[in-house]
Formats: structure tokens, sequence, C-alpha cells
């Protein structure tokens, strides 16, 4: 018989340990789970928000652009009449009104000019009288002459006076006639003398007139092209004025365009140096659109301009074309998913997804429509990338 050696019985001894430890293993496991609880789902954490209320605003369909700002009012004037300028009352930044004097050009020369006039008519005035008074006694002459000659007429059909006598005074009667009419030509002559004279006068008056460099509007000398001693020309600019009081502010818009912006009818907000002058009239629009930029200009019109408000200066102009009132949100609160425009908004602690349809937007605030929508009610403006429909918040209110 045949003895087993050691080596062959441990092995088969090490397999049946393994198998009951594996199925103790085995047990205790089964024990243990029959044993503890189910676990408990715990809530998900709340997500912090911030959050504004929808409001209800208007909103309008407008263009931004950028305008300038034209005096309506500007004046070169220019010297009337050449010469030396020998006055100056205006400087620049002088404040003048309409005719005021600004300056004078040869005042010696056409002050004398008007003087010598003067004494012109003055001596034809004296030569009118002197004619008149000699019409007076040619007139006296002639009247007795006219007496003598009806008289002698009379004698001679009585056979009184000799037909000499009667002849001498019919004589007498036609010299007196003719120097009554020659009196009365002189007369005429001097009074045209006269009437001469006068224009004269009035012509070198309105030389000394025109001497005077006078403003033609209100405003302020922004410039002065002459100084004193020197020859001014007619037509040459002397000074500029320019009225500031009142304004036009002028865009270029896009043509398309054209049809919404008519005079009276559309408006312009102004807005200069960060001051809101408040809304003007449109004034005018260009009746024709410039072929090269296709653009078309628009005015509106500002009186009494205040103080910030000069020409030459730009302003910020919005070109208002329709308004209406609506719902409106911030614009950082809607989000794109899914290929539509949506918001969240606040149910207690909940968040609410809404799908909406944007409009118009102004001033960071955008026009929203959509089921459930109404004023007051909070919107997530802050967050909201990382929210899913029906997710817990904690909300912060953000400040309006």
């Amino acid at each position: 018989m045949k003895r087993i050696t050691s080596s062959k019985l441990f092995i088969p001894v090490i397999i049946a340990g393994a198998l009951a430890a594996g199925w103790g293993l085995s047990r205790a496991s089964q024990s243990d789970g029959a044993s503890a609880p189910p676990a408990e789902t715990q809530p998900s954490a709340a997500k912090t928000v911030e959050t504004q209320p929808i409001r209800k605003q208007v909103f309008e369909s407008r263009l931004d652009v950028q305008g300038n700002l034209e005096a309506v009012n500007i004046a070169l004037v220019p010297a009337r009449a050449g010469g030396t300028i020998e006055a100056l009352w205006a400087d620049k930044g002088s404040l003048v009104k309409k005719g005021d004097k600004l300056a004078q050009t040869d005042a010696v020369k056409l002050g004398q000019a008007v003087t010598i006039r003067k004494r012109e008519l003055d001596v034809a005035k004296c030569a009118r009288r002197e004619k008149e008074a000699a019409l007076e006694q040619t007139k006296a002459r002639f009247d007795k002459a006219t007496l003598d000659f009806e008289r002698y007429k009379k004698l001679l059909e009585q056979e009184v006076a000799t037909r000499d006598e009667f002849e001498q005074r019919e004589s007498e009667w036609k010299q007196q006639s003719a120097l009554c009419e020659h009196s009365r030509a002189l007369l005429d002559l001097a009074k045209a003398q006269e009437k001469q004279a006068a224009v004269a006068l009035e012509m070198a008056e309105k030389d000394e007139q025109d001497s005077f460099i006078t403003a033609p509007i209100d405003g302020m000398v922004s410039d002065r092209m002459r100084e004193l001693g020197e020859m001014a020309a007619p037509g040459m600019p002397v000074f500029k004025i320019v009225d500031s009081r009142i304004l036009d502010a002028t865009a270029y818009l896009p043509s398309e365009y054209y049809d919404r912006f008519t005079p009276d009818a559309a408006r312009i907000r102004l807005t200069v140096n960060g001051h809101e002058l408040g809304e003007f009239p449109v004034t005018y629009r260009s009746p024709e659109i410039d072929p090269k930029f296709r653009t078309f200009e628009i005015q509106a019109r500002i009186t009494n301009a205040p103080d910030f408000a000069a020409a030459g200066g730009m302003a910020r102009m919005q070109a208002i074309m329709d308004q209406r009132d609506g719902l409106g949100v911030p614009r950082e609160a809607l989000l794109e998913r899914g290929g539509s425009r949506v918001l969240f908004v606040m149910d207690g602690e909940t968040a609410r997804q809404i799908t909406v349809e944007p409009g118009q937007e102004n001033d960071g605030w955008v026009e929203v429509t959509g089921a459930g929508l109404q004023e007051g009610l909070p919107v997530v403006v802050s967050g909201q990338s990382m929210l899913n429909d029906g997710d817990r918040v904690e909300r912060l209110n953000r400040a309006k």
C-alpha cells in the first residue's frame, strides 16, 4: 500500500478553507444588508440669483445719431462805404443789438460833405423865397397895367383918349403879363433847385449813415477782421455776429427712414454736453436724398438755447419714430435655449422658465411678451445661465 505524501494532503485543505471563508463573508454581507435601513434622498441646494421686477414703460422705435448745432442767425457784417476805419465801438465778445453802431469809416470827410449840402439847401431856399417875392411884385405891376388897359379901352370907345394913349397902356399890360410868366418860370426853377439841393443833402446824409457799420441782428461779435486805421472796402466783412439763442440741431439719417420723419409730426430728443434739453419737433426734412451717401437731412429748432449749447457743438440726438407702452425686462435677463428666447421668473422659491418674444430695446431694457408676464413679477437677471425650470433658488433683489 502506497503512502500519501504531506504535500498532496495540504492542497485540498487550502481549497476547502477558502470556500468556507467565502461562504461566511457572503452570509455576513446578506445579514448586514437586511438589517441596514434604506438611505434617504437629500434635497438639492438652492441656487443664489439676483432678480429685478418686470416694469411697465414706454418703448420707442428710434434712431440714436450724432448731430451738430448750427446758429440760425449768423451775419458777416461788411462796410457799406469804403474808406479808413476811424472809429471802433465793438470787439470780440461784445453783445450787440440790431442797429447798434460797430465802427465808422471816413467820418470827417463825410460829415463835412453833409454840412456843405445843408448850406447849399439853405441857399436854394433863399433863392426860392426871392423868386416868390419877385413874382408878387410883378403880379402887382401886372394888375395895375390891367386896370389902366381896361380904363383906356373904355375912354377910347368914348373918344376921350387918343389911340396912341390906348396903345401905350395896351403895350404896358402885355409887358407886365410877360414879366409875370417870366417870374413864375424863375420861381419854378428856384423850387427845382431847392429840391435838387434837398436830394443832394439826403445823399450826403445817406453816405454818412453808410459810413457807420451797424449790427444787422442781435447777438455776440465772434470775430473782427479789421483794426482801427485799416481800410475797409464795400462788401468786405469787418465783423462776424452770431446769435446763439436760436439753434438748429442737424443730423443725417439713412434713406430708408425718409417717410417716417415728416416736419411737425416726428420728434427729436436732444442731449448736449450731458444735459438733456428735451424733445423738439422736426422743423425741416431735406426734399432730396444724397445719392452718394443715401442719407437725408433733418433739423429741429431750439429757441432760447441755454449757455452750454453753442453753435458748432455736437448733440446726441434720438430721432423718435414710434412710441408704445409695454412690459420691459433688463437685457441680461434673456437667454437663448432651444432656438427660443427665454427668461426665468420667481414662483415662490422656484424658478420658472418662460418663453418670450422680445421687441424694442431702449436703454438696456427689452420689451417682452409671453404667457404669465405681468408688471412687478420678479425676473432673474443674474445666475440664470445655470438654472433649469423648477430649480430651487434663493434670490437677492437688485437695486433698481
